[in-house]
């Protein structure tokens, strides 16, 4: 039902993700943020089978008012490569994030959609992220996830898991 509604669904974004990193599939990982003002519970909140790895639901945990926060493939090499401090929700298991562009599939605990877009690698997506070091970040949390230009290459290497968008000096 698109017109259904949750906490999740009203406050829940993919606001970046890495999925073709310098590194390998390790260091892939997907960052959410809560949008709200107040703490969202992620329990039952998940993504589905295949799209983009085997199907990952998170449990009783919740994220802050204007937390970011990631899941990643790896923690040990997310946390080699990103440090200890980011806080990670959680590391899926089997399969990884095409680094061609694929579906993502977010759903909340009853099964409303908060994504269902897909990404690619060719252009007119941002070109950097395939590979070349960059990260995928959304620009408009509340536009279009499906619209290429609604997403940017990320200002670093790498990217800036948990930390949101990183704006410069001119915004």
């Amino acid at each position: 039902d698109p017109t259904a509604t949750s906490p999740a669904v009203e406050s829940l974004r993919i606001t970046e993700f890495n999925y073709n990193p310098l590194g390998g599939s390790a260091h892939e990982f997907i960052e959410l943020w809560n949008m709200s003002g107040s703490a969202l519970d992620l329990d039952g909140v998940g993504f589905d089978a295949g799209d983009p790895f085997d199907a990952f639901t998170f449990g009783a945990i919740s994220l802050a008012p204007d937390e970011y926060a990631v899941v990643v493939s790896n923690t040990s090499a997310f946390q080699a490569e990103y440090g200890g401090l980011i806080r990670i929700l959680g590391e899926w298991s089997g399969g990884s994030l095409s680094n061609s562009g694929e579906q993502i599939v977010l759903r909340d605990d009853v099964g409303n959609v908060i994504h269902n877009y897909a990404y690619s690698d060719l252009a007119p997506w941002p070109l950097e992220p395939g590979g070349m070091g960059p990260t995928l970040e959304v620009v408009d949390s509340e536009g279009d996830y499906n619209d290429p230009l609604n997403w940017r290459a990320s200002t670093s290497n790498g990217g800036t898991p948990g930390a949101g968008l990183v704006l410069d000096a001119d915004g």
